[in-house]
């Protein structure tokens, strides 16, 4: 009849897939976290959102201004074309201060949780030859937590 076969294991197909791709440490090492670039452009975006945001809100108390509609507009007449521009600058305002919210909040966690903060791994270095390894954390037990472990 032959042999009986063994039914293929995720471990197996590890294997297999390994040996098939020959990894090296440099690609081991590749694929361990994103790189801290992405952090960077994270920070730039957050930035620019933020001058924005800034410009945004200047604009929106000078142009018309408070005392402009209250001068120009009835009381209580929302109707006024200044009182609809201010408010409709004020949702811009509003809307850019979430963007830029976001993308800091978004940063900050891709920063503690999905960047390798270590050396980079190179082709033909060893992983016990790099002297220094930091990595950034994030937890939340009796309240939020950050901070940073690492070894010298």
């Amino acid at each position: 009849m032959g042999k009986k076969r063994q039914p293929a294991t995720l471990e197996l197909r590890l294997r297999e897939a390994i040996n098939v791709r020959k990894l090296n440490s440099y690609d081991v090492g590749r694929l361990a976290g994103l790189p801290p670039t992405v952090v960077w452009i994270g920070a730039g975006a957050t930035a620019v959102a933020g001058g924005v945001t800034i410009w945004s809100g200047i604009d929106t108390v000078n142009n018309p201004g408070a005392d402009k509609v209250k001068a120009e507009c009835p009381k209580g007449d929302t109707s006024c074309a200044l009182y609809k521009d201010g408010r409709s600058k004020q949702a811009r305002t509003n809307i850019l201060l979430g963007v830029t919210g976001g993308l800091a909040v978004a940063t900050g966690l891709i920063a503690a949780i999905a960047v390798d903060w270590g050396p980079p791994s190179l082709p033909g270095v060893d992983s016990a030859r790099r002297k220094t390894r930091v990595r950034p954390y994030f937890t939340w037990q009796n309240g939020p937590s950050i901070g940073a472990r690492g070894s010298f």
